[in-house]
């Protein structure tokens, strides 16, 4: 419990106390991967995400330091946000009884709003109000976009598809989300200068978020 009002301090600061109690950002984004076979995974194209590669969908969540404290890797690159997060076991968690009722998680327009799970208005016309909630919130996940920006950045084996078998996959993106946040602990930062000069020609060095597209020099 400590370290969820912890958590949820650092957010609170992000919207100078506006909105309290978020304790975790979440977002989904696209791990580039090579074609899986029929053998491998039965349907093939159910790993054709709609950016037009191939990969694996990544939903997880971060704290405002771009920790993760939620991180999925199990999903086919044609899921969505929502279905992701239905089938993800922190939902059971946070909509769970034992959830204190104080503490929320926040997600884009991709997401169900409910009690524990807040959400932006859509629409347009919607008041001074509604408006003011949505910025707010905008502003608190922008830690999780630059989260996976930075775990991209961190390891230059997400600069290019992933090529090992796959039942490794799912198992090699675990290991560096906790590399990464081993790293963040540590308080070690990734050196740009070893990020620009790694690059191979076939390198793509932007990032897919699963809902639109997001180049990780802007983060």
């Amino acid at each position: 419990m400590d370290e969820m009002k912890k958590t949820a301090e650092g957010f609170g600061r992000y919207t100078n106390n506006e909105l309290t109690s978020c304790i975790s950002a979440i977002d989904g984004w696209v791990c580039k991967t090579r074609k899986p076979t029929q053998a491998e995974v039965g349907d093939v194209m159910a790993y054709r995400n709609r950016h037009g590669c191939w990969g694996l969908v990544v939903l997880a969540g971060c704290d405002v330091n771009c920790k993760f404290n939620i991180f999925s890797c199990k999903n086919s690159g044609s899921t969505n946000d929502c279905l992701a997060w239905d089938i993800c076991a922190a939902k059971d968690i946070v909509e769970g009884p034992a959830w204190p009722d104080e503490y929320y998680v926040i997600g884009d327009e991709a997401f169900v709003c409910t009690n524990n799970f807040l959400v932006p208005y859509s629409g347009r016309g919607i008041g001074v109000a509604k408006v003011s909630f949505n910025y707010m919130l905008s502003r608190m996940r922008q830690c999780i976009e630059r989260a996976f920006a930075l775990l991209v950045q961190r390891w230059g084996i997400l600069w290019r598809p992933l090529c090992s078998e796959f039942p490794r996959w799912t198992n090699f993106l675990m290991c560096c989300a906790k590399l990464y946040n081993f790293c963040i602990d540590e308080s070690d930062a990734p050196i740009r200068a070893r990020y620009i000069n790694d690059i191979q020609p076939n390198d793509t060095c932007d990032l897919v978020m699963n809902q639109y597209h997001v180049d990780s020099d802007e983060l």
